[in-house]
């Protein structure tokens, strides 16, 4: 049943609104809610819903909350989560088989559905071995440069869309770090000859139509992630809607009685935007807008989704539904809900507001802590670790080497990252990421600071895990300008 069959029958769990739930995020519900069960509206049969805002905001907690009161199988939902973490991040190719992996019905299966994506399986598996090839053949001829360089300028030109022995200078922009920069000369000389990523005549068993294995591995070499898209596109569709002729691939599985449409997450999507990007804007979205079912799409990231890609608005404007934009909590909000996990006092509630302003992350540790310490000694280096580990997942090893040294400066600018990290350059490259970062800034005064409750938590932990990192690092502060 489409979304327009549903909303005509007037009934079923798609019609109620979720009451808020949310301190201060109800229409942020209703809104989530309503794309969740209404789906796209005719005519287009995919909607694109991002979920916006600094890390710690809530955004994935808002998703989560929302996707509990949602009843999938009424919705006949075919749901795929894919997040920033290392298992996803490398190329499409990774992230498309941690989709694949995470594939959950909304009906009882005898075979786990992600079993079912058999041309995935094949379009990965020879591109395994296409990069296996080529990795051992770059390594013979470029013994002098690290391995895995190497293969990391073949993930950045899949990733943007060119042919696999192919670096062009839109991929050299995303190589950052020299010891690769000084060889690219080399490499790119190098990979356009490279045997494993050469295309081959078609044997015998190719031209009587017995076999289509080079013709898989040379549509891989010249537009990899085209065939990955129509590979994925293909599964989803013989699953969901039944196999059509049109399909490039052949069929290999029946459809499933009971899910129709798709649901497709990324998380933390400012980690997954370099590999995924083009591949979304350029391949995966294009051919989901012909299929038959019904496609939601929900990116979760820091940006704003239009800023991450220009073919967001350049190509799919019609699909892409109004941001579900998170901000902080009010006070009158925050007493709410300090009130709610039974802290009443008149002291807490201002104490609350002071260390948190409303950050919902903080919200959370704070009343945590509460609990945890209630009016005695303060927290336990099992809370300080549960703090630095929520505050920081997000971070990458180099932000959280920045926020190391921004915990001790007294006001956060480039001059002063500057004489604690020693380095002009890392100096901008930090305070554009710290500017950024509203989870940790504290933008109340004249000048950037960590905030205090923030800085007094990290400090502490530091002070207790590393000492002698502690030490240095507030050595360094007393000599600041």
């Amino acid at each position: 049943m489409d979304a327009a069959t549903r909303r005509e029958a007037g009934a079923g769990p798609w019609e109620r609104l979720v009451p808020g739930g949310y301190v201060g995020r109800e229409e942020s519900v209703r809104q989530l809610f309503d794309v969740l069960s209404e789906g796209p509206q005719p005519p287009v049969n995919v909607v694109v819903q991002s979920i916006e805002g600094p890390g710690g905001i809530g955004k994935t907690a808002l998703f989560e909350y929302v996707l509990g009161k949602i009843d999938r199988a009424a919705l006949k939902t075919l749901t795929m989560k894919v997040s920033g973490s290392a298992a996803a991040q490398g190329d499409p190719f990774q992230a498309v088989q941690t989709w694949v992996a995470s594939s959950e019905a909304s009906v009882a299966l005898k075979k786990p559905i992600a079993q079912r994506f058999t041309n995935v399986g094949e379009v990965c598996a020879v591109y395994g071995e296409l990069l296996a090839n080529a990795k051992t053949q770059l390594h013979q001829a470029l013994p002098h440069v690290p391995v895995e360089q190497l293969m990391k300028v073949l993930a950045i030109s899949v990733a943007l869309g060119h042919r696999v022995n192919s670096l062009v200078p839109a991929s050299a922009r995303y190589l950052s770090f020299q010891a690769v920069e000084k060889h690219l000369p080399q490499i790119e000389g190098v990979l356009k000859t490279l045997p494993a990523l050469l295309e081959e005549v078609p044997g015998l068993l190719e031209k009587l139509g017995l076999s289509r294995a080079a013709a898989l591995r040379n549509a891989l070499r010249t537009n990899p992630l085209s065939t990955l898209a129509e590979a994925f596109v293909s599964d989803l569709a013989a699953l969901l809607a039944g196999y059509e002729n049109r399909d490039f691939l052949r069929p290999s599985q029946a459809k499933v009685p009971g899910i129709e449409r798709l649901l497709l997450v990324l998380d933390d999507y400012e980690s997954l935007a370099p590999e995924l990007g083009e591949f979304l804007v350029s391949h995966l979205v294009p051919r989901l807008k012909q299929c038959a079912f019904e496609t939601v799409l929900v990116v979760i990231g820091r940006d704003q989704l239009s800023l991450t890609h220009p073919g967001w608005n350049q190509h799919h404007q019609r699909q892409l539904a109004g941001p579900i934009a998170l901000s902080a909590l009010t006070r009158e909000e925050m007493d709410e809900l300090v009130k709610a996990h039974g802290r009443t006092g008149a002291d807490e509630l201002e104490r609350a507001w002071a260390d948190t302003m409303g950050y919902p992350l903080l919200v959370t540790l704070w009343l945590e802590e509460a609990r945890e310490s209630g009016h005695g000694e303060g927290p336990s280096i099992g809370m300080l670790k549960r703090f630095h580990d929520r505050t920081t997942h997000w971070m990458s090893e180099e932000q959280r080497r920045w926020l190391c040294h921004a915990l001790f400066l007294p006001k956060v600018n480039v001059e002063t990252f500057a004489s604690s990290l020693g380095s002009d350059a890392e100096a901008r490259r930090a305070m554009q990421w710290f500017e950024g970062d509203g989870s940790v800034r504290d933008a109340q005064g004249r000048a950037f600071r960590v905030r205090p409750y923030v800085r007094s938590r990290l400090a502490d932990y530091l002070e207790a895990t590393d000492p002698p990192s502690f030490r240095d690092l507030q050595a360094r502060a007393t000599t600041l300008p």
